[in-house]
């Protein structure tokens, strides 16, 4: 049943969804609740197997997000052996058009979605990537029922991820991949990215047909009241996130090293939240930080959020190339909590971009461990003095990724696409 006061009613087909719990997910998450705090209907199409994924933080509905239960719609098929399943996905094939990961799902997914806006006659359409088969659903959506459609993606498509990742793939996935693309780019009504930088990037290796129907909209902040008081009288560094290869904390273990030795100071620790690669603990080890790292390991988002809340420093580490097009969903989670961020970062990046622009902590070239010394001196100083927040507080960039400038964001994509309210 839709309610009289719902202003736009959205189906967003979204794999990565609640109550699992990925940045994926937890991005999808944040902009479903701006969309219900402005009064609008959405329904979620999601999976109901994430909890086979082992890049996962949890996979039971945490209070926050409780909302969006009742509009959470997991797209649930028989569990059958082998052979069945590979009929299964032969017939998803056929009936998508973009046989490979995820037309199974794709094809439930439009079954359910035809049924549901036969009740509920929706308005628009929004699908979310990663991962990319997202789109399926939403592309024959849109080509059966005329429905105007946003795609996003937060990350690039799989097979244009930049080095140093290595994304390999067969050249048979890769040609279908790039058709989905291509047919995204065709049919879609607006094309979102989170950050300029990835925008420009998909946009040059598609040109300019992309371009003019694609905006950026940063990834969703939760309304969040910083109350929580620090951990103790000593400097808490906290990164929340895996740490993995392609974003090695060496250079920023050797930084903290040496600012802790050459200063002296013994009231310093490092927590990393997170998944961590299994040479994590050998470099800690190599780089003389024993005692002042922590491990946490995994954690839920509340959990997380808590702990960042009532830490002094929030880090964000990225990869080491000469640019970087992602926009970290953490940078929302920590503007969320107003604690400063020390990002290490390329100087060619989206973080070091808005840090640069707008304030909230200090944006060093992660490659240079020098300059993170000199970075942690100056926070270390302020911390000392107590002016850090007033100094370097993220609060200053809690308004770009606010619900309501998310929402502002897409009543503008609405009015330039002719979508009335």
């Amino acid at each position: 049943m839709i309610l009289a006061h719902d202003k736009y009613k959205i189906l967003l087909f979204a794999p990565a969804f609640a109550p699992f719990a990925n940045p994926e997910a937890i991005v999808n998450n944040k902009l479903a609740l701006a969309f219900k705090s402005a009064g609008w209907y959405v329904d979620v199409i999601t999976r109901s197997d994430n909890e086979l994924s082992d890049y996962n933080y949890g996979s039971m509905w945490e209070d926050c997000w409780l909302p969006l239960r009742p509009s959470t719609h997991p797209v649930t098929y028989e569990k059958v052996n082998r052979p069945a399943r590979l009929v299964g996905t032969v017939m998803g094939a056929l009936r998508t058009r973009y046989p490979g990961i995820g037309c199974r799902w794709a094809s439930h997914s439009l079954k359910l979605a035809l049924s549901m806006h036969r009740e509920k006659r929706y308005d628009v359409i929004i699908s979310r990537a990663l991962p990319d088969f997202a789109h399926i659903p939403a592309l024959l959506f849109a080509e059966s029922t005329g429905l105007p459609w946003i795609a996003n993606w937060n990350d690039p498509p799989l097979f244009l991820f930049p080095p140093p990742y290595n994304n390999r793939m067969s050249p048979f996935r890769r040609f279908i991949n790039d058709r989905l693309v291509r047919a995204v780019i065709n049919h879609a009504t607006a094309i979102t990215f989170p950050s300029d930088r990835l925008k420009a990037y998909v946009c040059e290796n598609y040109g300019q047909t992309y371009a003019e129907k694609s905006f950026v909209i940063p990834h969703a902040a939760l309304s969040w009241p910083n109350v929580a008081g620090p951990l103790g009288n000593i400097l808490t560094l906290c990164h929340a996130g895996n740490l993995y290869a392609e974003r090695d904390p060496s250079v920023f273990f050797r930084g903290l090293y040496h600012f802790l030795k050459r200063n002296q100071i013994t009231r310093a620790r490092f927590i990393n939240i997170g998944m961590e690669a299994v040479n994590i603990k050998e470099k800690i080890v190599e780089e003389g930080l024993s005692d002042h790292v922590t491990l946490l390991g995994k954690q839920s988002y509340m959990e997380t959020i808590n702990y960042l809340s009532r830490c002094d420093i929030l880090v964000a580490i990225e990869n080491r190339y000469k640019g970087n097009i992602f926009l970290p969903s953490k940078i929302s989670d920590y503007a969320q909590t107003g604690r400063p961020i020390l990002s290490i970062s390329p100087p060619d990046s989206s973080t070091h971009d808005i840090i640069k622009q707008h304030g909230g902590g200090i944006a060093v070239d992660c490659r240079s461990s020098e300059a993170i010394v000199d970075a942690l001196l100056e926070l270390y100083s302020h911390w000392e003095g107590t002016t850090l927040n007033e100094k370097y507080g993220s609060h200053r960039l809690y308004y770009l990724f606010s619900p309501e400038r998310i929402i502002a964001s897409y009543e503008n994509i609405f009015s330039k696409i002719g979508l009335a309210s």
